[in-house]
């Protein structure tokens, strides 16, 4: 449990698993599996249900898009200590709506490493400890909320037009009188 613990611990963890209490991560840990992978073998692929949460302990992944033709394009590398998840599929599985990969694969660049925390687990947890689930939603929120920002920015070139500009006088106001 040391090692698991050491790994999901690490940077990734910062976004998910970082904001809980040690009870509610180390019963999270129960829930993880090592799953070890020779290189080209497949994670997953397009069609499976994107139920888990995997970091890769050693080795590497390959994230591949499935294109319209019938090819594979590497999108990302995953190196150890990174993580494959997505928050919403997340989301999916808590309000019991799992959905599968429609595009994208992960293949093993070379023997690894993985660690598998099932989304599932994040219901036993909520059971035990139910002020984990806005906690939980929270923190979707707010990556939703900074996707959101950083794609308006980066591909409308929207900036201030994004703020409220009676909050940034209020702030302002704020800031000069303390």
């Amino acid at each position: 449990m040391t090692e698991l613990t050491r790994t999901f611990k690490g940077d990734w963890t910062a976004g998910v698993l970082g904001h809980f209490e040690k009870p509610v991560f180390l019963e999270l840990c129960r829930h993880m599996v090592v799953i070890q992978l020779h290189q080209g073998e497949a994670l997953f692929r397009p069609g499976d249900t994107d139920d888990s949460i995997y970091v890769v302990q050693d080795g590497r992944l390959d994230m591949y898009i499935h294109e319209s033709d019938g090819t594979d394009a590497v999108v990302k590398e995953v190196l150890p200590g990174d993580s494959v998840h997505s928050l919403l599929s997340i989301l999916d599985i808590i309000t019991g709506y799992p959905a599968p990969y429609k595009t994208v694969s992960a293949r093993a660049a070379v023997t690894s490493t993985i660690l598998r925390l099932p989304a599932a687990a994040f219901q036993s947890v909520f059971e035990k400890y139910p002020e984990t689930l806005v906690r939980v939603i929270q923190i979707i929120m707010v990556r939703l909320q900074r996707v959101t920002f950083l794609a308006l920015h980066n591909y409308l070139g929207l900036t201030t037009e994004l703020f409220n500009p009676v909050l940034f006088d209020f702030v302002g106001l704020l800031h000069s009188v303390y």
